[in-house]
């Protein structure tokens, strides 16, 4: 007998949610998320907005996935991604923009995610799996992406999203070592072929490391827009440094909108927007 977590839940519910936190100006997340929680304890399928069945495990901390997550990101995605391209997804957690960005690309298409641990990339072979299903591509590799091929050290956070990478040392412990790649070597080992649409970053203070294994494979064209989260300070002024050398700008989403704006001098955690 199928499950509340094989039947892809109804979308009536998820705009009542999105309703409710609206008018209670979110104060009610954590309530609902616990509710949620008791309706579908061995975690629920969703049809997300742009597409695409998405296992969410039964966590309230997923809540937010179901409701508002950074849906300037998943309009964006609508509004860049068609049938046909290649995407990338690094940092891809559980596979929420994966699955969106595999939706849209369609059936002649394919995603690339990267996730580094273990707990999360169980979940995002899930949704691989549901997206195989649907005749939709999802190649997904448990591994971070740095400078260069190797091992990092994971640093858990307290909720999935808030995991870290970092250099490894003598008292690192063994279980915490994780694989990592560069990307644009790794890439070209999968055979992804011409020009990557969109490339989605989000690795919690790692962003610096990623850009630079990958800044000549960028210079070449071979991306047509990246959107990677940024924290204001060392990190955002490296990041800046980086796109000044490759000639390149971005605009940064602030104040609710997507905006030229210096990337060094953003004044709060938020998200990038670079076009090639």
């Amino acid at each position: 007998m199928a499950t509340n977590a094989t039947i892809p839940q109804p979308s009536f519910l998820h705009a009542l949610y999105r309703s409710t936190l609206r008018i209670t100006r979110k104060h009610g997340m954590r309530t609902l998320s616990r509710m949620n929680h008791r309706l579908f304890p061995e975690g629920q399928i969703c049809r997300l907005e742009t597409g695409g069945d998405f296992f969410v495990p039964p966590d309230p901390h997923f809540f937010g996935y179901i409701v508002e997550h950074e849906r300037h990101i998943a309009r964006l995605i609508g509004d860049l991604v068609e049938e046909g391209d290649e995407c990338v997804d690094v940092g891809a957690n559980i596979g929420y923009f994966s699955v969106m960005m595999a939706a849209r690309c369609g059936k002649s298409g394919r995603v690339f995610a990267y996730e580094p641990e273990a707990g999360n990339y169980a979940s995002l072979a899930r949704n691989v799996a549901l997206a195989a299903a649907n005749g939709l591509s999802i190649v997904a590799t448990r591994a971070a992406v740095s400078d260069r091929p190797g091992v990092v050290a994971l640093r858990r956070g307290e909720e999935s999203t808030l995991h870290q990478v970092g250099e490894a040392d003598d008292a690192t412990s063994p279980d915490d070592l994780v694989p990592c790649v560069n990307l644009a070597d790794d890439l070209r080992g999968r055979g992804a072929a011409g020009t990557i649409k969109l490339l989605k970053i989000d690795v919690e203070g790692h962003e610096v490391a990623v850009l630079r294994g990958c800044a000549d494979w960028l210079a070449s064209g071979a991306v047509h827009s990246v959107v990677l989260e940024v924290t204001p300070g060392v990190i955002a002024e490296d990041i800046g440094a980086i796109l000044a050398g490759l000639g390149v700008t971005a605009d940064c989403w602030l104040d609710g909108r997507w905006k030229p704006y210096p990337v060094a001098e953003i004044p709060y955690r938020t998200d990038i927007l670079i076009r090639f």
